[in-house]
């Protein structure tokens, strides 16, 4: 039932959202063209759009007290929403990189065989800065909905656009791919991402937590 409840989100995303869907897919190929500094949290802003969208739009149109009327738990729910939203990640996260790979070869500040070498760690890094994002974020959509819980996330929000900012102000004069081997390891990377993914299990716990107690109206 997980699986079934996934592709409505999906249905909702495609069907009813095709603004928000041709956004998050246009911005997810063209921000990474900016620069290393907004390449590298492309698939957290796009996601946070895809998946917010989505929530927001259940519970404006109350469809989430439908979904709690069908044969499912709330377990099922909140487990089928971070197997949505990991889902999205993944796809962001392939759609940003060939996004970095067009830019890389149209600028041609750099050898793009030299950055399709590195676009393993880059790709790790992007999914990773994703998975901490929404990490943060559906908890506090659980616990809040998608009204109350949007200050918060559109502050996280701007520190991220802000803190990628920098980060191409510091590495402007570089190749993304001397960034990466300059500040990022094998080392680096596997640390990375096995913390993003600690996080997601906690804030998956978090969530069932929430989710199980609260009265939804």
């Amino acid at each position: 039932m997980i699986w079934e409840l996934v592709k409505k989100d999906i249905i909702f995303l495609v069907a009813s959202l095709k603004s928000t869907l041709l956004s998050i897919i246009l911005l997810a190929l063209c921000l990474p063209l900016t620069g290393i500094g907004f390449g590298i949290v492309t698939p957290a802003l796009v996601c946070y759009v895809g998946f917010y969208g989505v929530l927001a739009y259940e519970e404006r149109s109350k469809m989430h007290l439908l979904n709690l009327a069908l044969p499912v738990t709330r377990k099922e729910i909140c487990i089928s929403r971070y197997v949505y939203a990991i889902g999205l990640v993944i796809f962001m996260t392939i759609l940003s990189s060939i996004g970095s790979i067009l830019g890389v070869a149209a600028i041609g500040k750099e050898d793009l065989r030299e950055f399709v070498l590195s676009l393993p760690f880059y790709m790790i890094l992007m999914f990773s800065i994703a998975i901490l994002y929404l990490s943060v974020m559906i908890p506090c959509i659980f616990k809040w909905g998608t009204i109350k819980a949007r200050y918060i996330l559109v502050g996280i929000y701007v520190v991220i656009l802000i803190g990628s900012g920098s980060i191409n102000g510091v590495v402007a004069t570089e190749k993304i791919s001397e960034s990466l081997n300059r500040y990022l390891s094998g080392h680096n990377m596997l640390l990375l991402i096995i913390g993003a993914l600690i996080c997601w299990v906690i804030s998956l716990k978090i969530s069932l937590k929430i989710w199980e107690k609260k009265d939804v109206n």
